[in-house]
């Protein structure tokens, strides 16, 4: 077990840990139920088992936090992948909304849409259209560790990060 944070950053053995814990969580939710907008709550509890809360609300927050930073190569183990989608409102105009996934390096990511799947992260673009028909477009992906950054309020009482 590691200690607290140091100057409020994670540690590199609790990065990994955190990661590890969320990954485990995920794996155990493979193929149970998953509502059509369980991207966000997925990941957002995914991170959660490890210990710590996400400071965003929604994957489209998320979305905008991160945009200027995504990256664009096989996203690391433990990453968020984004992804966004323009479905119809249902007063017939498009908006932007996204979706996000946790990485499981190597380019699978798990993510719940329907069902908990695991999937390339290039792949699920093509496979799923989301609600009103419209299909998910790949941005990238966000770092564990920038996530830990950036992205948390705390750790979850009972849930120290360590």
């Amino acid at each position: 077990m590691t200690g607290p944070r140091v100057n409020g950053r994670f540690r590199p053995e609790q990065v990994r840990d955190i990661t590890a814990r969320a990954i485990a969580w995920g794996w155990t939710r493979l193929g149970t139920p998953g509502g059509p907008e369980q991207g966000f709550p997925f990941v957002a509890e995914a991170l959660a088992s490890g210990g710590v809360q996400l400071a965003v609300r929604s994957a489209q927050e998320l979305i905008s936090r991160c945009r200027m930073t995504l990256r664009q190569d096989i996203p690391a183990e433990g990453a968020l992948v984004l992804y966004a989608y323009a479905p119809e409102a249902p007063d017939g105009t498009p908006r932007e909304e996204g979706f996000c996934a946790l990485s499981l390096g190597c380019g699978d990511v798990l993510y719940a849409w329907n069902v908990v799947r695991e999937d390339h992260y290039l792949i699920l673009p093509r496979l799923y259209p989301l609600r009103g028909k419209a299909r998910p477009r790949y941005l990238g992906w966000v770092s564990m560790e920038q996530v830990l950054l950036s992205l948390t309020c705390r750790e979850r009482p009972g849930k120290e990060a360590s």
